[in-house]
């Protein structure tokens, strides 16, 4: 009931405007989500997609294969055409580094030029490209050597960035080195679902997260020096994951032990995928300081600290990637002993994401914190049946005009995704797209309308 309530609040948002007339309406996708293993055979995610399993856990579920997805290779003028016709103003998408870069020091002329044409394409057709230079993917080559586990790693990265920034700096205003770093680091090291599939390495994944905050650092003032391009903007997507207890609400004696315990878990899990990150963008200071347990030796506690001096003028921007928050619950099961859950009066998705749209206005007033621009890079929902989209996206949107009513500084809002797509290790069970893909042909689900006719509405 209370999501509904939502909803029906949220029309009196509906009919005022207060989104300004430069502000951006897009969508965004990821390189391999949208090209796949065919179009992206050089990949770390494509090696990883042909091993199958790892440590006896399926690599991609149920075997599956991302073949050329939704080809936006071939295909992306239809992706820019469609976004045109329907009133989209931006499109933030990613330059895979293994398209470029495909084997260490050989660069491949062809796939800058390819880039180059869909960068021009884009400003031909009025709309305002944001690109992302790492979406979780990276050359296999660079895989092999350790990734961002090892520090020295770096160079490489920010060679890779200069390279495709000399080029493109200017066809682009809006540029984001590393999409989600906590959420590569917590993903591929602590939960073993990404690349290179380490499960609960937690010393490794507050290094690697380390890694990235410093390779974003380096990145960022060595393409403010190339001449030309220092008064682009240049910024770093997080998203906000926060995990919370399901038994929080109970206040019988029986919860108290579950509550104790859901809270340990949830405020553990928040520390690697929002706190380090979100607290070290504030101060400077990252403390990655949780215990490392397993079933088979005694804990440890891992205390990785550092200070970034100056990090308030190592980004230009904040992009927000928000969906919910991750409700946990305790069940009395050895082999299980916490599930995703969410309450009665909350709609669930098929992501195990409840819908918590007054959930995404705090996002935003927290983000505001860090006293920069803000762009909602990533916001969507998981509905392959299509039966709370139109909901989804007018209670979510009348949460970000209520922001922009307080005067919070949010200059664009990315709808995840255009087009239905492989989301990596679910494969394609999972389907955020406003558009859903048939043997050539696109067809656009229902209740994405509510989408095209808030930003018609609001312009």
């Amino acid at each position: 009931m209370k999501f509904f309530l939502t909803v029906a609040l949220s029309c009196s948002f509906l009919f005022a405007n207060s989104f300004p007339q430069d502000f951006l309406w897009g969508t965004a996708i990821a390189e391999f989500q949208n090209s796949g293993a065919e179009n992206c055979p050089n990949s770390n995610w494509t090696q990883w997609e042909k091993m199958k399993t790892i440590n006896g856990r399926e690599t991609i579920v149920g075997n599956q294969e991302s073949g050329s997805a939704a080809d936006f290779y071939h295909d992306y003028k239809t992706y820019i055409d469609i976004m045109k016709e329907k009133g989209l103003t931006s499109f933030r998408f990613s330059i895979d580094w293994s398209l470029i870069e495909p084997k260490e020091k050989a660069f491949d002329p062809d796939a800058l030029a390819h880039y180059k044409e869909i960068l021009d394409y884009l400003n031909q057709n009025g709309i305002e490209p944001m690109v992302t230079l790492h979406h979780f993917t990276h050359p296999q080559w660079f895989e092999k050597k350790g990734g961002f586990i090892k520090e020295a790693n770096i160079e490489y990265f920010v060679r890779f960035a200069k390279h495709v920034y000399t080029a493109f700096k200017d066809k682009a205003k809006l540029w984001v080195t590393f999409n989600e770093p906590a959420i590569f680091a917590f993903m591929g090291y602590f939960v073993g679902d990404f690349p290179p599939g380490q499960q609960v390495a937690v010393e490794t994944t507050g290094q690697v997260l380390k890694n990235l905050i410093h390779a974003h650092i380096k990145t960022y003032h060595a393409l403010k020096k190339i001449p030309g391009g220092e008064n682009n903007k240049i910024g770093l997507v997080h998203n906000r994951l926060e995990f919370k207890p399901y038994t929080e609400i109970f206040k019988l004696l029986a919860y108290e032990p579950w509550r104790a315990t859901e809270s340990a878990v949830c405020e553990y899990l928040s520390n690697i995928t929002h706190w380090s990150l979100y607290n070290c963008l504030k101060t400077g200071h990252f403390v990655f300081a949780v215990p490392s347990v397993s079933y088979y030796v005694i804990p440890t506690m891992v205390d990785i600290r550092h200070e970034f001096k100056n990090i308030q003028n190592s980004y230009d921007f904040i992009g927000l990637n928000y969906y919910s928050h991750a409700r946990i619950r305790m069940l009395l099961s050895v082999l299980n002993p916490f599930v995703d859950t969410h309450y009665s009066d909350e709609v669930m998705t098929d992501y195990h994401l409840a819908i918590t749209p007054e959930s995404f206005y705090e996002a935003i007033k927290e983000m505001a914190e860090l006293k920069k621009p803000i762009y909602i890079t990533e916001n969507g929902i998981a509905d392959k049946q299509d039966l709370h989209r139109k909901d989804f996206i007018n209670s979510y949107l009348s949460q970000l005009e209520k922001c922009l009513d307080e005067k919070i500084d949010v200059r664009g809002y990315y709808y995840w995704t255009l087009i239905d797509n492989f989301e990596w290790h679910e494969g394609y069970n999972i389907c955020f797209g406003l558009f859903q893909r048939e043997p050539k042909k696109w067809s656009m689900r229902p209740g994405s309308q509510a989408y095209f006719d808030f930003i018609k509405s609001h312009k």
